[in-house]
């Protein structure tokens, strides 16, 4: 009986060690791929771009745009692309916290190319135009090796988005692992019910064993005391 308890805790014990090594790698998986899936959603360039405000001028037309990195990664090889304006440029000026460069396009023409070879977080270019008449920047194309700008109206990439992947896995590891011990719990305290038990009916029938070896002594030593005539027989019962 002790080796079959003894065997039965060690099944025991290692079918809840192998529950729980397997609920760790659950979670740590889940998130080690949610972090990663965060990660390379999270830690990228977002440029964004919007336009200045038009305003007609004596000699000609004022028109501008402004563009903005406002993710948390550099975007490279940058290129602003002002198409075909329906007008020439007379004067440009260019504002920008990295190096750029004209790469077509300019004065007394009707369309102007610029190009940087990155845009670091938080850096922003802006360019304002002088036009002969009001300019039309509807051929306008800003793109880069991570992608193309978009309008700042349409809004920035969604960080409450971009968690809906991970944040789920870990849900659903946790609801995991809640229900696997839960059920350990389950388990180890129908365990120890059924071992408190087992003991109690092991100790009654160890103490019911005891009692018999004492009357079984006691019954021998009368005996032996009724043959020796230490004691006499009791009268046998009258007919």
């Amino acid at each position: 009986m002790p080796l079959q308890s003894s065997s039965h805790r060690w099944t025991a014990t290692r079918v809840e060690v192998v529950l729980a090594l397997v609920t760790v790698g659950v979670l740590g998986a889940t998130f080690w791929l949610g972090s990663g899936f965060y990660y390379q959603r999270y830690n990228v360039p977002d440029l964004t771009y919007e336009y200045t405000p038009k305003f007609p001028i004596q000699s000609g037309s004022f028109v501008g745009l402004k563009l903005e990195n406002k993710g948390r990664a550099t975007a490279h090889k940058v290129t602003v692309k002002l198409g075909d304006l329906h007008t020439n440029i007379q004067q440009y000026d260019v504002q920008s916290s990295e190096l750029w460069k004209k790469e077509d396009g300019g004065i007394a023409t009707g369309t102007l190319v610029l190009s940087l070879e990155r845009m670091a977080s938080g850096s922003s270019l802006t360019v304002n135009l002088l036009t002969d008449n009001q300019a039309q920047l509807d051929g306008l194309d800003i793109t880069s090796d991570e992608g193309r700008a978009h309008l700042t109206a349409d809004g920035a990439i969604s960080q409450l988005g971009l968690l809906v992947v991970p944040l789920a896995g870990l849900v659903v590891a946790a609801i995991f692992a809640t229900s696997l011990f839960a059920t350990l719990g389950f388990r180890s305290i129908s365990t120890i019910r059924m071992r408190s038990r087992a003991s109690e009916i092991f100790l009654d029938y160890e103490s019911r064993l005891v009692t018999q070896d004492i009357e079984v002594e006691r019954l021998k030593r009368e005996l032996g005391e009724w043959r020796s005539g230490k004691r006499m027989l009791p009268p046998r019962p009258r007919s």
